[in-house]
């Protein structure tokens, strides 16, 4: 940083004149280009890095691989003196650092800034550990822009000590108040697992609570392998003289294994089936209600097992399932009832039914008598039934925000909140991804944020940030950063040294 002295006018042009002389009889023209051309370079640069970020690759990629391959095509493809161009932008491990901490804190700023507009927001939350053993806090936040939902990544904070409630509702709410965002607009939040993660305890021989969706993908892919490859398994664990492969020469043990990789597929599919962003909160109830529906207890009591793959395998090749189907009739019975506990058949969601569909006659009890008078209203408008066929439940809500206020705060507060924990879940893979041994001083938060947030930086901001600190002897840029012709040849190095220094 220079100092106010520094920039006088008579020392920039002494500097000028002793240090660059070959520069100080240039027209305005060519420093006013030679700035532009700095502008460009650094822009480039902070697109680059944000490429990098995205692909969550290591910061060294951007001088090892990326401008190397770039100036061997421009070279190629447009000639040397592109090539010399685009050479001059730079990339190294400390420039895209600094960079992508820019970026963070610029797509920090605006999903704060964004989600303190918006009337109400919900969150979702989650914890796990990294690759370091520490403690981490990831959480997504929704809120309403431009009549729209907007989900993106809010923040990843390392949890201090234990990773108790109280503790995750401090990182929680300090960072809540102190970005400024009101508790009293955060609607339906709550930590929650999935249904799959919820009961898949009962579903295997050992105790693995806390399960993660994709831990149930990894289970369901090796019970599919232990299946198929048993005899090669066995052969391999006898050669290893392992005692494990004795459960491989037990019938039992073997339709056990078939019959759980068959529900895990089950759970696994079901569980999938609402892991995506059009999935509602009500579309993910019916996926789940219909679930439980469908738990094949009544099936496997009468012997029939087509609906297990696997299992229904073994029995039309003439294999004794003995004791084991009642086995799996009582797994399905406490699968069920772990099911309503999580999940009731009458849950709140009953009666909100009229959100979804304003031309069934839904159940109003929840609705004071004036709303409901608002809602009827509303689903006797014959020209709305078209229009709610096309469009998402917030879209037409939200387009009727200013005519029927009351009915609409009350839909997107239902449909508003997060039905999983789905993104956090996948951003936990993503770190696992981006924070490996060799880079465990990453800095997790900024990484994660430019990688999967979906607003994306304001990279001419970004650049007009970048320019000089003037003091108030020196010329000074407008709003876009440019330099006015007067005296632009006496802050040209200044120019040159800061955006190679910020870079």
């Amino acid at each position: 940083m220079l100092s106010n002295e520094a920039m006088k006018p008579s020392k920039l042009r002494r500097h000028l004149e002793t240090k660059h002389a070959h520069l100080k009889d240039k027209s305005d023209d060519f420093f006013i280009r030679r700035h532009n051309e700095l502008v460009t370079q650094t822009k480039a640069s902070c697109i680059l890095s944000h490429h990098i970020a995205k692909c969550q690759e290591p910061f060294t990629t951007g001088e090892k691989l990326v401008l190397p391959s770039i100036v061997s095509a421009c070279s190629e493809v447009l000639g040397p003196a592109a090539a010399a161009k685009v050479k001059e932008i730079l990339l190294s491990n400390d420039t895209v650092c600094r960079q992508l901490d820019d970026m963070a804190a610029d797509i920090e700023m605006q999903i704060t800034e964004k989600a303190k507009a918006s009337d109400w927001f919900a969150i979702q939350l989650d914890e796990s550990t990294d690759n370091s053993n520490l403690a981490m806090l990831l959480v997504y936040i929704t809120y309403v822009h431009e009549g729209q939902f907007h989900e993106d990544f809010l923040f990843c904070k390392e949890l201090p000590g234990t990773t108790t409630a109280e503790k995750i509702f401090q990182v929680l709410g300090g960072y809540i108040t102190g970005h400024g965002l009101l508790w009293s607009r955060c609607v339906g939040s709550r930590q929650s697992r999935q249904c799959t993660a919820l009961s898949i305890e009962r579903c295997l021989p050992l105790n693995w609570s806390g399960s993660r969706w994709v831990q149930i993908m990894f289970i369901c892919f090796c019970t599919l392998r232990i299946f198929f490859f048993c005899a090669k398994i066995e052969v391999f664990l006898t050669n290893k003289q392992s005692s494990l492969a004795s459960h491989l020469q037990d019938q039992s043990w073997i339709i056990k294994v078939a019959y759980l990789s068959d529900i895990l597929n089950h759970f696994n599919t079901m569980n999938l089936s609402i892991q995506v962003r059009t999935c509602d909160i009500f579309q993910a109830n019916d996926k789940i209600m219909a679930f439980k529906k469908k738990l094949w207890t009544n099936r496997v009591n009468r012997g029939v097992f087509d609906m297990f793959g696997c299992l229904s395998s073994l029995a039309d090749e003439g294999v004794d399932l003995g004791e084991v189907p009642a086995v799996i009739a009582q797994h399905l019975t406490e699968t069920l009832h772990h099911f309503n506990l999580y999940f009731p058949s009458k849950s709140h969601l009953m009666e909100k039914q009229w959100v979804r569909d304003l031309f069934a006659n839904p159940e109003m009890s929840d609705l004071s008598p004036v709303v409901q008078d608002k809602l009827l209203e509303l689903s006797c408008d014959a020209g709305l039934q078209s229009r709610f066929g096309r469009l998402s439940l917030s879209e037409f809500w939200l387009s009727y925000y200013e005519e029927y206020p009351q009915l609409t705060e009350m839909a997107v507060k239902t449909i508003l909140p997060f039905h999983s924990t789905y993104l956090c879940e996948t951003t936990f893979s993503q770190l696992t991804s981006a924070k490996t041994k060799d880079r465990n001083r990453l800095n997790s938060e900024n990484t994660l944020r430019v990688a999967v947030s979906a607003c994306l930086p304001r990279f001419d901001q970004l650049v007009a940030r970048k320019q000089v600190v003037y003091g108030p002897a020196a010329p000074k840029p407008d709003m876009t950063g440019q330099i006015s012709l007067r005296n632009a040849a006496l802050v040209f190095h200044l120019y040159e040294f800061s955006c190679s220094c910020v870079l």
